[in-house]
């Protein structure tokens, strides 16, 4: 009986029709050391492919081009091989935001709202959305510098923990803020994919995103699990438009992220 209980209160909590409340008041801020760990991430997304690269004396990449034209120099046989950097550009950015109750669960709450204050801080020109069964733009509340982000986010009546209607959210985007999203944006989706929503409106909404952004990044707290598998019915739906998924449950996971995005681009 506790555990049919325990099942049917979940069920409630994690349903397309979950209770939500006002943005919890008492999320400390994050140490110093998770907010320079969220800072490496949003300057990594100032970096992305079909950027300009520099060359440099320790980047993380070869330059295949440069050491080609070395070559011709020594009858083929490069000597070194030369190498580059990504050039930091101006961030656009548009940050969605899953506050459902399986993610707020299973994500730092302080990690999450440094992101979107950081995003907000940093980009050019930021958008940040959050979500459930419904969704709300919070840009000012995370541009407001005289609050902590949940004390900003709370004034400003925004609230989270209900369920997951992901397809939702992103049509909402589409259809109220369509200009949030360009060839220059780099959109940033943090969901645990959970979705009980229209899987046929995720599709079109992700199809959408890939169609008109520069590059769609998915942070997924259960993919920092070394088991985790993206298929889950939302996961499964969204995971074809995605450039990169990478897992992102602490502040230490978004140095991670980082990391790879440096290396690798997406």
């Amino acid at each position: 009986p506790a555990d049919a209980r325990r099942e049917e209160t979940d069920g409630r909590r994690y349903s397309a029709v979950g209770e939500s409340e006002l943005v919890a008041g008492d999320v400390p801020t994050a140490s110093s050391g998770e907010a320079a760990n969220v800072r490496r991430f949003v300057d990594a997304l100032s970096s992305l492919p079909g950027r300009r690269r520099r060359r440099s004396s320790s980047g993380p990449a070869v330059d295949a081009r440069g050491a080609l034209r070395a070559s011709l120099q020594t009858g083929g046989a490069p000597i070194d091989l030369p190498r580059d950097a990504p050039v930091r550009s101006e961030l656009r950015c548009c940050l969605l935001v899953d506050v459902s109750g399986s993610v707020l669960d299973t994500v730092d709450r302080s990690a999450l709202l440094e992101l979107g204050a950081q995003v907000t801080a940093s980009a050019q020109a930021a958008r940040v959305f959050l979500f459930d069964t419904d969704l709300v733009e919070a840009t000012d509340a995370f541009a407001d510098s005289t609050r902590s982000p949940a004390d900003a986010l709370r004034a400003a009546k925004v609230e989270w923990g209900g369920g997951t209607r992901i397809g939702h959210a992103v049509d909402r985007l589409r259809r109220t803020a369509p200009h949030a999203v360009d060839r220059r944006t780099v959109v940033v989706v943090v969901s645990d994919g959970l979705d009980v929503g229209d899987p046929d409106l995720l599709v079109d909404g992700m199809t959408w995103l890939a169609d008109r952004a520069a590059g769609v990044l998915w942070l997924n707290p259960l993919a920092v699990s070394a088991s985790f598998a993206p298929e889950s019915r939302g996961m499964s739906d969204a995971a074809p438009y995605v450039d990169a998924l990478f897992g992102f449950a602490s502040a230490a996971d978004l140095a991670e992220a980082a990391r790879q995005i440096e290396r690798r681009g997406l």
